[in-house]
Formats: C-alpha cells, sequence, structure tokens
C-alpha cells in the first residue's frame, strides 16, 4: 500500500543511517521500525517495582549516637569557613 507521510528529519536521517549500515532500503528499515514500534506498543513491558532492602543501622564502634548533631554542626561551620575565605 502507499502512503504519504511527514516525518522528521532527524528520524529520516536515521532510517538512512540505519540502512546504509545493514545495506538495505529505506523502505525496509521503515516498515521494520513500524513493525518493531507496534509490536512494543501492543505489549508495553511491565515495569519492575523498585523495592529497597532494608538493612540492620549499626554504628561504628567509637561513635556516639547523642554527638552526631555536633559533628554535622562542626561540619557545616568549616563549610561556611571555607566559602568566606
Amino acid at each position: 500500500m502507499r502512503t504519504t507521510l511527514t516525518i522528521d528529519d532527524t528520524i529520516v536521517k536515521g532510517l538512512k543511517r540505519m540502512a546504509g549500515k545493514r545495506g538495505t532500503s529505506l523502505k525496509a528499515i521503515v516498515n521494520e521500525a513500524l513493525r518493531e514500534g507496534l509490536r512494543v506498543m501492543d505489549n508495553p513491558m511491565r515495569k519492575k517495582r523498585y523495592r529497597t532492602k532494608s538493612r540492620p543501622l549499626a554504628l561504628l564502634p567509637g561513635i556516639d549516637p547523642y554527638k552526631l548533631g555536633q559533628i554535622a554542626d562542626e561540619v557545616s561551620d568549616l563549610e561556611k569557613l571555607a566559602r568566606s575565605r
């Protein structure tokens, strides 16, 4: 069947490049791309649900959990000093 389509220039360039790489015609590449596109559109892949694995939280020996805020404040102060120089 013959039909007229308006195709973006960038897509035409890609199709021609692929036809050249495969040593086939533009018509064959367009038909293959459309077939593949229709197949994917008819049967979209189901995305796996992303899950994070929980892990036990443990502090390294010698780290006092009650002083973590103090460490964060000191780091923030050092960053401010570095920026002001």
